[in-house]
């Protein structure tokens, strides 16, 4: 006989998994106060994944405490709020020393100083238990990956590791290593760069939070201001007729090929449907079966993305169940453009953003965005990048701000920031902000010879789940504007 789980599941959790009660304890409960009749079976099927921390899920585990101990900080942890004794955890690191694989690091729920927001947490424990020392994988190469939101280390092998970031600000506390664990997908604050100290001060230790006027401390800051009606005057001559062509597309104007639209006015009520909509093109089979398999493939997606929504996927489902195959759609058509996830690099140091000279903060959280659109030259061009980069030390070795393998000699033409929760488009701003100071950074250090002495313009993206919003970042000589196109209450896709 089947049960009403859901009237039963949140108890049977809270007993079986939260409490950690036996299998026996948690069906006795629940039939003697429902009266119902759940077997042992139909928990253990029902719940077991839950309770049970899986081999992949160990081995990520045992990669990111091996790596904060090298910090010397010690961590509990805790699976569905459960904390774990220290000495299974122990135990289970010994036999998963082996380094996780992309994926695994990609997909596992795991957060870091939060509570009731993964499956997995780590959190900060004053002492160590005693034990032998186990091998350590935290030593940084070009190869190792990190999952979606978690921190990145700077390039330079023979810096301290970047130890995280906490709450509202973009700052990780390179100073010390008594500061908190990394926070996700939070941001922590640090102390001036200048100073040599290893000794914890009260900067290192602030957590006051940081406004987006942060940016404003660089060098060369990094301001977010609204769009005019008439924004002629505003952008760049680079980008005017591309501007033109984004608002007809933003406007709805001839959008979507013609071979969808008796489907589109089937999906929505007619009057919805404009005819400007849709633009006329070839009827050979061939076209209209292409456009047909595009359009099937979105709805495929769109389900996929309603159920993130509602079931509240994490900011790595909505990366690789999303936004991965809907960029892979999208791109499919120009092969000299490829999609990348960049959230296991990170900004190379010397490329990190300078702050101005009175300013208390310095940006050493050197993460990058989460995508990036590169652009593939032509033979002779990359033979050429490749030359000019050649003869420069291992961490400027790059076309781009990052010398993570796959963008290291093709430019970057777009860089896209994905979030989960629109109360996350402060850090998200955050992020492009601090990627765009950085990549102004390597692009003047490559071209002192720009045309007319400005950069060009670079195109963003910030992604709420399944809001897409298209940003420009324009070169103004002594700072970057950045403005959004439509507003973050008119996203463009």
């Amino acid at each position: 006989m089947g049960i009403a789980w859901d009237r039963h599941e949140a108890e049977a959790k809270k007993l079986y998994i939260i409490e950690n009660k036996s299998a026996k304890d948690t069906v006795d409960f629940l039939n003697s106060k429902y009266g119902i009749n759940i077997t042992l079976r139909q928990l253990k099927y029902k719940f077991a994944n839950l309770k049970k921390v899986k081999a992949t899920e160990w081995r990520v585990i045992h990669h990111e405490i091996a790596e904060l101990k090298s910090q010397g900080k010690f961590c509990d942890v805790f699976i569905n709020g459960r904390r774990l004794d220290p000495k299974r955890v122990e135990r289970e690191r010994r036999r998963y020393l082996e380094k996780p694989s992309d994926d695994e690091l990609l997909n596992i729920d795991l957060g870091f100083e939060t509570v009731g927001q993964h499956r997995i947490e780590i959190r900060r424990s004053s002492t160590a238990i005693e034990n032998p020392t186990l091998p350590s994988d935290s030593t940084p190469t070009q190869s190792s990956r990190r999952s979606p939101t978690r921190p990145r280390r700077d390039d330079d092998n023979n810096s301290q590791s970047d130890q995280g970031f906490d709450h509202e600000s973009p700052f990780s506390d390179i100073a010390t290593s008594t500061g908190p664990l990394p926070a996700r997908p939070h941001l922590h604050q640090t102390p001036n760069l200048s100073s040599t100290s290893s000794t914890p001060s009260s900067s290192a230790q602030s957590t006051s939070p940081v406004e987006r006027s942060t940016l404003q401390l660089l060098k060369k800051p990094v301001l977010f201001v609204p769009i005019n009606q008439d924004p002629t005057d505003q952008l760049a001559d680079d980008i005017l007729p591309t501007y033109d062509r984004i608002i007809d597309i933003g406007t709805y104007n001839s959008f979507l090929p013609r071979a969808i639209e008796q489907d589109i006015k089937a999906k929505h009520r007619g009057s919805k449907v404009k005819p400007h909509w849709f633009f006329d093109h070839t009827k050979d089979e061939n076209t209209i079966t292409k456009y047909m398999q595009e359009f099937e493939a979105l709805q495929d997606i769109e389900k996929v993305a309603k159920a993130c929504q509602t079931e509240g996927g994490s900011e790595a489902a909505w990366n690789v169940d999303v936004h991965a195959p809907l960029l892979k759609l999208g791109f499919a058509p120009f092969p000299s453009l490829t999609c990348d996830i960049l959230t296991h690099a990170r900004i190379s140091k010397p490329f990190i953003p300078e702050m101005q000279a009175n300013s208390s903060y310095n940006f050493a959280a050197s993460k990058m965005i989460n995508w990036s659109i590169r652009v593939r030259p032509s033979p002779d061009t990359s033979e050429q990048i490749r030359k000019v980069l050649s003869g420069l030390p291992d961490n400027e070795c790059s076309i781009n701000q990052t010398t993570y393998g796959p963008v290291r000699f093709d430019p970057i033409a777009v860089s896209i920031e994905t979030k989960i929760a629109i109360g996350a488009i402060e850090e998200a701003r955050m992020r492009l902000g601090l990627c765009v100071a950085a990549w102004h950074k390597r692009v003047s250090a490559l071209s002192h010879s720009a045309r007319n002495g400005y950069i060009i313009t670079l195109p963003l993206i910030l992604v709420i789940e399944h809001e897409w919003h298209l940003l420009l970042a324009f070169d103004r000589g002594d700072k970057i504007v950045t403005m959004s196109l439509f507003g973050y209450d008119f996203p463009v896709g």
